[in-house]
């Protein structure tokens, strides 16, 4: 049979075990017989098998060795077992070793044997002895266990000893939480009482010996019905037998009754003869605890005397609300146990002593009716339920408390956990800064599940409170705050659908309205720019799939006030970089000619394709086409392939031999004379378009307008919601974005770029006060090195590049002697295949081009900074893994996987992945070359992203940092530069 399946048990062998352990603790022979009449002549013939009582002498002292433990020293016995004090040879840790000779044990005390070690496995709880193994070895079993260095209650009480009143409270609370844990598991106890509770030296108290433990309502442990266990701490249902009874009130029950030993020096009830010892457990009331022992308070009696009911029904219904109790008692709080009011002591007697009352139920009657006592009892039930609600709200507030408390740090403490975690993911770890990561982990491990332990404990108080009074005033607001709480982890954790959840059911609850200002995240902005006038927009981040049906799982900007009517806030649309009138920086143009903009291509030159110049193909052999990478992917094969193509309102499908020339809705509007309409602060005006426009294709466009307006600068105490992101506009300025978190609540001064001091291509990237960045919005291309090469770059001495500044690629350098693109190269696709060094060396090219003819020059440019680099991404950089979200998809930045051929091509086809920052590019397309060191003792510089060479999706995390050789050439390794103001 499967020994992780009971066994039916032998009844003898279980009264065996527990008449051993009981002579042990110095019981006598012949009452423990008597107590057990019916099994007295079989217990008598296995004791004498036994060695008449010394177990040793049946089996021998156990080996030096039993599997991985090496036995020092015996600590004690019990029942059929000693207990061994060994060392795990494989972990090097001392363990209580509780070990059994197999020709000791029968079946069903093996499965007992057994039992005790499953259920020690699947308790983790600091008030339970803690479980480290089990096995059999030369003839024995054994189970290791923490060794707990201390003292049981039984000793401590045997040897007059009584620990403080206090200490008795606290060590209840804390084994009553023990058994909570237990429970939860679907094991009872059975046999708790002060032998199997150990004071530790470490000021713990540890529950052990779970040798009885079987779930809630298991009957194999008793055939007959009969008792088996410690009877003075056993609850009325397991003295009569009734183990189809036998649960968590059961192991209350004997807690109870634990704890009021503890506190009065002697049991509750005692009898010469196990038969009187039963029928006081039946029938009797215990002596008043207070009369036994004057320190206990009127709600500690009542708490215990609960405890102790002999009705299930009238006890605590699980142990987390006998430990809530305590712990009330503790705090000098109310508690939900009151005093035994006297109806309820007179209907205990009655129980107690049913024949005299019935007897006496005739003379009676007619007083308790004059006196009014049933509506005495009802009165005084529904006073105890009102006292009873307003404790479990006093204990639901005072939760809440701790959880606000104890919740406050989480988000900020796991972000530098992820922070940190990420930094030694790409640089060798310092002596002790990989030690310090996995304590973060475990510190924030066990933050997480007290949080969670807090949550439910609050939502178990306020139902609790709520069953006893469903008029109770005060429960619905302390739900509404724990919700609110909720609603800020899920903010902090850039989970949008969870956050409008729980939003809605802060409202839900907020019958006061006290949570609305905190729920909107109200601040208040002083923005003062030069020049001053300038139009400030504010935005807040939003999943899009929370706001679109079938949306993407990423962020996107919408106006602070809500999202205008009418347009999806993911949408692809080209935003206006620069361009003469009638365009402006930040318009977003929504269409031209009529489509949509980001629904297919144009046809600019049909060939002998038979399709017409100015058709839309919107798809290619029946598969959608949306960019120029999927139709360079439908024509790769070439043959025959069939155009779906918009013309004139009309869908049309023809099927061609030799392909037309196609571009994207940039190249078609940057060309000019094209119908286009533009949204401009919220109205949508028809526009030609004209030539020469800087446009770049966007997933996140801000639509500003008055849903965004926030003022004219200078701004003081203008009121915005949440973490917002501000678009700053003025006159004859570069547009800047900057990330204003609620967070900082400082004054915001901005000095505003002229149009035209930024070299083309360059935008100003904000990611906080001290953090201004002037960066390129897009990698350097093949013909902007190709130029390098060709004018300034450093030559041999037959006149040719230096061979390092060469890109990976030789055919750069023709047999001629002459530069050019290899051929497939395309001039606007990233450079790729150079050195870090040879980076550097264009950077100081460009910084004297671009002064050239005119004196000193204003900018110096130069690769950037890796940490500056990735505060682009997004504000609150930490809650991001990546520039649009937490969420990857190979269809949001240039993977290999990106397209059905890796390959690499033009920057700028990745709408998604534009930052916060307006940049593009950072997270795929070519991993970049950055400033500084990664490993400077092996000579490493930093890249940072992934590129269409990678395919997993830690290559393209924000903070994914990896190291090169500052000479070596990678095929995917390309960068950008920064332009930093001379002073």
């Amino acid at each position: 049979m499967d020994e992780a399946t009971p066994r039916p048990l032998d009844e003898t062998e279980e009264i065996l075990a527990e008449v051993l352990g009981e002579i042990e603790a110095g019981a006598d022979l012949d009452e423990l017989l008597a107590r057990y009449a019916g099994h007295a002549e079989a217990l008598r013939r296995r004791l004498d098998r036994l060695g008449g009582l010394g177990l040793a002498g049946g089996a021998g002292a156990p080996p030096p060795r039993l599997g991985p433990y090496a036995l020092e020293r015996p600590l004690g016995r019990g029942g059929m077992a000693e207990v061994w004090l060994a060392r795990d040879l494989e972990r090097g840790e001392t363990v209580a070793l509780k070990v059994v000779a197999e020709t000791a044990l029968g079946p069903s005390l093996t499965d007992r044997f057994g039992r005790e070690a499953r259920a020690l496995g699947r308790i983790d709880h600091r008030n339970v002895v803690a479980f480290r193994g089990a096995g059999r070895d030369a003839g024995f079993r054994f189970i290791a266990m923490e060794h707990v260095d201390g003292r049981s209650l039984a000793d401590l009480l045997r040897e007059d000893q009584r620990p403080p009143t206090r200490r008795i409270v606290a060590a209840g609370r804390d084994l009553a939480r023990a058994l909570a844990a237990a429970h939860a598991e679907g094991l009872v106890h059975r046999d708790l009482k002060p032998s199997n509770v150990i004071f530790a030296k470490d000021g713990r108290v540890v529950l052990i010996d779970f040798g009885l433990t079987r779930g809630p309502g298991d009957t194999t442990l008793s055939l007959t019905g009969r008792f088996i266990g410690s009877p003075q701490y056993a609850s009325p249902e397991q003295i009569r037998g009734e183990h189809d009874r036998v649960g968590p009130a059961s192991d209350v029950y004997s807690l109870g009754v634990t704890l009021y030993e503890a506190l009065a020096g002697a049991p509750p009830f005692e009898g010469a003869i196990a038969e009187e010892l039963f029928r006081r457990i039946l029938t009797a009331d215990p002596p008043r605890l207070r009369a036994r022992n004057a320190e206990v308070s009127a709600d500690l009696e009542a708490v215990i005397d609960r405890a102790m009911e002999k009705r299930i029904a009238d006890r605590y219904g699980d142990a987390a609300s006998f430990a809530a109790d305590l712990e009330a008692v503790l705090e000098l709080r109310s508690t939900r146990a009151r005093p035994a009011s006297a109806g309820r002591r007179l209907l205990r007697w009655c129980r107690a002593h049913a024949t005299l009352a019935a007897s006496l139920a005739v003379l009676v009657a007619v007083a308790l009716a004059a006196l009014g006592v049933g509506f005495y009892e009802a009165e005084q039930r529904a006073r105890e339920r009102r006292d009873e609600a307003r404790s479990e709200l006093g204990r639901a507030r005072d939760l809440l408390a701790t959880y606000v408390t104890a919740n406050r740090d989480l988000p900020r403490l796991l972000g530098e956990y992820h922070w940190i975690r990420s930094d030694l993911e790409t640089r060798p770890a310092g002596p002790g800064e990989l030690a310090g990561l996995d304590a973060r982990l475990r510190d924030l491990e066990r933050a997480e599940a007290d949080r969670v332990q807090l949550f439910t404990e609050v939502m178990d108080a306020l139902r609790r409170a709520e069953s006893a009074d469903p008029r109770l005033e005060g429960a619905a607001s302390v739900r509404a705050r724990l919700y609110l709480e909720r609603w800020r982890e899920a903010r902090a954790d850039r989970d949008e659908v969870m956050a409008s959840y729980f939003a809605g059911k802060v409202r839900e609850h907020d019958v006061r309205g006290e949570f609305a200002a905190l729920l909107a995240r109200r601040r208040t902005l002083s923005i003062t720019t030069d020049p001053p006038g300038a139009r400030v927009d504010a935005f807040v981040y939003r999943r899009h799939d929370a706001l679109v049906e079938d949306g993407e799982p990423r962020l996107v900007p919408v106006p602070w006030r809500g999202r205008p009517e009418g347009v999806d806030p993911g949408a692809r649309v080209l935003r206006v970089r620069a361009g003469p009138p009638p365009l402006r920086p930040e318009d977003l143009i929504l269409e031209v000619d009529g489509h949509r903009v980001g629904t297919g291509l144009f046809v600019e030159d049909p060939g002998a394709s038979g399709l017409e110049r100015d058709d839309l193909v919107c798809a290619i052999n029946g598969l959608a086409v949306s960019g120029p990478g999927e139709a360079e992917d439908r024509l790769a094969d070439g043959g025959e392939t069939t155009f779906t193509v918009l013309r004139a309102g009309m869908r049309l499908e023809i099927r061609v031999a030799a392909p037309p020339r196609l571009v994207d809705f940039r190249a078609r509007a940057s060309t000019g004379g094209r119908p286009a309409r533009v949204w401009r602060d919220g109205e949508i005006r028809d526009l030609e378009l004209p030539r020469g426009s800087v446009l770049r294709l966007t997933a996140a466009p801000l639509f500003h307008g008055r849903e965004s307006f926030v003022g004219f600068t200078p701004l003081d105490e203008a009121a915005v919601e949440g973490d917002v992101i501000l678009l700053v506009r003025a006159e004859g300025r570069e547009p800047v974005r900057y990330p204003a978190p609620v967070a900082d609540s400082g004054p915001i001064r901005l000095d505003l770029d002229r149009t035209g001091d930024l070299p083309p291509a360059f935008v100003r990237a904000l990611a906080g006060p001290e953090q201004h960045l002037r960066i390129m919005d897009r990698e350097v291309t093949c013909d902007e090195y190709l130029a390098f090469l060709r004018e300034g770059a450093p030559r041999a001495a037959e006149g040719r590049p230096e061979a390092g500044l060469l890109p990976l690629d030789s055919s750069w350098l023709r047999d001629d002697g002459t530069l050019a693109r290899p051929d497939g190269a395309a001039p606007d696709a990233p450079i790729c295949g150079v050195s870090w060094s040879a980076a550097k060396e264009y950077a100081r090219w460009f910084t004297r081009r671009s002064a050239a003819g005119r004196g000193e020059p204003r900018w110096t440019f130069d690769l950037p900074p890796a940490l500056l680099l990735q505060a682009t991404s997004g504000p609150g950089g930490r809650e991001r893994t990546y520039p649009w979200g937490n969420h990857f998809r190979s269809s949001f930045a240039k993977s290999c996987f990106s397209r059905a051929r890796p390959r690499l091509e033009p920057g700028l086809r990745f709408p998604v992945d534009e930052t916060v920052a307006g940049v593009f590019d950072l997270a795929g397309s070519a991993a970049e070359l950055c400033e500084g060191w990664f490993w400077e003792e092996r000579g490493l510089r930093p890249t940072l992203g992934g590129s269409w060479a990678h395919g997993e999706a830690e290559h393209f995390r924000n903070r994914e940092l990896r190291g090169i050789a500052s000479d070596l050439r990678s095929g995917f390794c390309g960068f950008r530069l920064v332009a930093v103001p001379r002073r």
